[in-house]
């Protein structure tokens, strides 16, 4: 679920991005400080974003962060959910390039249940086109396996 900020909708894939970047800069051992004073985004930005605070964040300050963890700027859009990535990738057909795009936006649109039901549903296509075939799939292994209680 997406937070609220003073009235604004903050998107879910700031919210995560948060996360990734409280990862980032962990990961590198540097305080919210010691990030704002090395990139020249001010440290307020740094704490609010990683709160998922800001609806709409500056895209200097997205900009400063991309080059001071070395990050594309084009890939940070991506994983900001700013845009999407426009090409096909090589040797992918188009049309499957097309069903793979709808399928990923049809995912977003589905409660976390729904998505791991979906995930379930798509292992014996997955299975199928795997030039690493195992004796058994994971999905017919689950669906044998006893059930769990549900809570």
């Amino acid at each position: 679920m997406a937070k609220e900020q003073r009235g604004k909708r903050v998107p879910p894939e700031l919210v995560e991005f948060g996360k990734v970047l409280r990862q980032l800069r962990e990961h590198y051992g540097l305080s919210q400080h010691e990030l704002a004073r090395r990139s020249g985004v001010p440290y307020h930005t740094i704490h609010r974003l990683e709160a998922g605070q800001i609806p709409k964040p500056a895209f200097d300050d997205l900009a400063r962060l991309a080059r001071f963890f070395g990050i594309d700027l084009v890939a940070m859009g991506v994983l900001l959910g700013l845009w999407e990535p426009e090409e096909v990738p090589a040797g992918l057909d188009p049309e499957l390039h097309q069903h793979l795009e709808q399928l990923r936006n049809l995912a977003r649109q589905l409660s976390p249940e729904d998505q791991h039901t979906l995930a379930i549903q798509l292992r014996p296509i997955v299975s199928y086109w795997s030039p690493e075939k195992s004796a058994l799939p994971d999905w017919f292994l689950e669906l044998i396996s006893p059930r769990k209680e549900r809570r």
